[in-house]
């Protein structure tokens, strides 16, 4: 049967614990206010964050908007050009007729 040796004693472990868990307090209390300053930040861009968004999307409503005129005015523009068109070939065609 094969008995388990321990690593260490508590005696011969514990002058090198002691100083690391006192070394490890500072450093604890240090990365717990760093997370509640985080989160302090966080909290209060939060705000800033949704009015942002909420003008992002307003913006893009906005250039659909935009969008949507200038194809109306293109189609209506292309459709004034083509009556144009139409009504030069249609007056240039009139004396070729009358010469011919």
């Amino acid at each position: 049967m094969i008995h388990a040796l321990p690593l260490a004693r508590l005696e011969d472990v514990l002058p090198f614990a002691i100083p690391i868990i006192i070394f490890m307090i500072p450093i604890i209390a240090i990365l717990t206010r760093h997370q509640q300053r985080m989160a302090e930040l966080m909290h209060q861009r939060q705000p800033v964050d949704d009015n942002v968004s909420h003008q992002l999307m307003a913006m893009q409503v906005e250039l659909r908007h935009l969008r949507e005129l200038t194809t109306q005015n293109t189609l209506a523009l292309d459709d004034v050009r083509s009556k144009f068109d139409r009504q030069q070939e249609r007056e240039s065609g009139i004396p070729e007729r009358l010469q011919g």
